[in-house]
């Protein structure tokens, strides 16, 4: 059949749409699942489907503690100082800017040396040692509540440049994945594996204490500057935050829509402690086994017929 200077059938304009698209379709293949835990506690294990997780780094929650094929994160804060965080309690006075009137955390003078070194030397590398080589990077723009004027944002943002520079200077090995800071990305989009932006569709008000829905107009602005973390082959990672609900009504609704955008979903609750609803839901894995034995499950029929089986299959059976 003649095809003229179609392929498969297409038009040469639908042709070379297809091709342009499908590095994307590609790219869009390899996107990792990503969660959020900032609970406090150890994680719970339906996290561990999640192929990148973010947690509060500590001694419950750290990188040993989760499946080999997944890279944990430690949470961070660059921009400000988390409250009750023992890390940022000798801060000198001369790095606080202001303050955070919604979380209450000091904004961190980033234009100064030696703030960029305090946060490198008493926040960062001590959760290094920890075995954390991976960090996600909040806080960015905080300075702006602050420094409103061009001139001293510039200050605040050549400061954070070079604040990230020295990070992967001092551990080269370090991911990296920074929470907006869209107006550096030009300068530092080398040095991360991603780029996280909060409230698409839907959002948190920590003023009101309420949810609500994202204005048309910042979606659409949002967007624009997640076409841009595309356009530099990094994943681009959406948090939007519901109210939890029984059987997470409407989160798996709103992670559609962000995923249908190309980006990476996570929609979760304002404390980030529930399990999100992502790229895939986490399935239940663990099967109870009644047994009828007066001896250890180990030799049971039970035991030997079925523990490998769904093991192999990738289920945590539980003998009772």
């Amino acid at each position: 059949m003649h095809r003229g200077n179609s392929f498969f059938g297409l038009k040469p304009r639908m042709l070379l749409l297809c091709i342009l698209f499908l590095p994307w379709l590609a790219f869009a293949d390899t996107l990792p699942s990503v969660g959020f835990y900032y609970g406090s506690g150890p994680v719970p294990e339906a996290f561990h489907d999640f192929n990148w997780m973010v947690v509060n780094p500590g001694r419950q929650r750290l990188p040993t503690d989760f499946n080999q094929n997944q890279q944990v994160f430690a949470y961070v804060s660059i921009g400000e100082t988390t409250p009750g965080d023992a890390r940022y309690q000798n801060l000198p006075e001369s790095c606080a800017m202001g303050t955070n009137p919604n979380w209450g955390g000091k904004i961190i003078n980033l234009a100064h040396a030696d703030c960029r070194s305090y946060l490198l030397n008493q926040v960062i590398d001590p959760i290094w040692q920890q075995g954390y080589h991976a960090f996600f990077m909040d806080t960015l723009d905080s300075f702006k509540l602050v420094d409103t004027s061009p001139a001293a944002q510039k200050q605040q943002e050549a400061g954070l440049v070079q604040l990230i520079k020295a990070i992967k200077t001092a551990h080269p090995d370090a991911q990296l994945i920074a929470n907006r800071g869209f107006s550096v990305l030009p300068e530092i989009h080398q040095d991360l594996v991603g780029v996280v932006a909060e409230s698409l569709f839907k959002q948190w008000n920590q003023d009101t204490r309420t949810y609500t829905s994202v204005p048309g107009s910042d979606q659409k602005a949002l967007i624009a500057e997640l076409r841009k973390v595309q356009g530099y082959r990094l994943p681009a990672i959406v948090i939007d935050y519901m109210p939890p609900k029984l059987n997470r009504q409407g989160w798996w609704k709103d992670a559609q829509k962000i995923q249908s955008l190309g980006f990476v979903p996570y929609v979760t609750d304002s404390g980030l402690t529930a399990v999100g609803a992502g790229l895939r839901e986490p399935m239940p894995r663990h099967v109870l086994i009644m047994y009828n034995s007066t001896d250890p499950k180990q030799y049971s029929s039970a035991f030997a017929n079925g523990a490998m089986p769904l093991e192999y299959l990738g289920y945590i059976p539980r003998f009772q």
